[in-house]
C-alpha cells in the first residue's frame, strides 16, 4: 500500500502543452488477493498523508468508485460525465452537500485521485467501464488507480500509458494477518483459527 500511495502522489512530469498528467496506474491480482481491501487501505493511508502534508498549493482528495455503482448509472441511461453522476447519486441529499460540492470542484480541478475498485465486476459492460477509464477518467487529468481481476481487463489498452502492478497471492499466514486486523484482534477469529 505505501508503494502504491508513493506512486500516486509522485509529482506528475510536465507534458508538452505545459499541462501536469498524473501517471495511470492498474493494479491486477487474482480473486481474493485483497484489491479491495487494499484500495480502502490507500483512502486512508491518502488521506492521512495529505491531512499531514504540507498546505502549499492544492489538496489532493483521495474518492473510492465502485464499479458497480457506475454499472447502475450506465443501465439507467447516462453516458458522458459519469464521474460527477456518480458523485452526486452516492452523495446525495442535503446532509452530503459539501461532501459533493467539495468532491466535485476537487474533479474539476484535478485535484481528485480516483480509485475504481472491481472493473472485472462490470457484469457484462466491460467496454463501457474501460471506455470510461480511458476515455473520461484519464484524459481528466486527475490521478487514477484501476484495480481489476487479470482477465478483468483489455490489458493492450492499459499497456504504455498506464503503470501495471501485479499483486501476488497472499499467503495463508499473510492472510490471517490481514484478517486479523479487519477484525481487530477478535477473539472468536482466533477461536475460528
Amino acid at each position: 500500500v505505501r508503494d502504491l500511495v508513493t506512486l500516486l502522489l509522485q509529482p506528475s512530469p510536465m507534458r508538452n502543452n505545459g499541462c501536469h498528467s498524473a501517471q495511470p496506474t492498474l493494479v491486477r491480482a487474482g480473486p481474493g488477493t485483497g484489491k479491495t481491501w487494499m484500495t480502502k487501505q490507500a483512502v486512508f493511508t491518502l488521506a492521512d498523508k495529505l491531512r499531514l502534508g504540507a498546505p502549499t498549493g492544492v489538496r489532493l482528495v483521495p474518492i473510492v468508485v465502485f464499479v458497480q455503482r457506475i454499472v447502475f448509472l450506465i443501465r439507467e441511461g447516462a453516458s458522458g460525465g459519469l464521474l460527477t453522476l456518480y458523485i452526486e447519486n452516492v452523495y446525495a441529499g442535503k446532509k452530503y452537500d459539501n461532501w459533493r460540492k467539495m468532491l466535485v470542484q476537487a474533479y474539476e480541478m484535478r485535484a481528485l485521485i480516483v480509485l475504481i475498485d472491481g472493473v472485472d465486476e462490470a457484469a457484462g459492460l466491460r467496454d463501457e467501464i474501460e471506455d470510461f477509464v480511458h476515455q473520461e477518467l484519464v484524459p481528466s487529468g486527475n490521478r487514477v488507480l484501476v484495480t481489476s481481476r487479470p482477465e478483468g481487463v483489455t490489458l493492450p489498452r492499459y499497456m504504455g500509458r498506464f503503470v501495471i502492478m501485479n499483486l501476488n497471492e497472499l499467503t495463508n499466514e499473510q492472510q490471517r494477518k490481514v484478517i486479523n486486523i479487519q477484525m481487530h484482534g477478535s477473539q472468536f477469529f482466533d477461536h475460528l483459527l
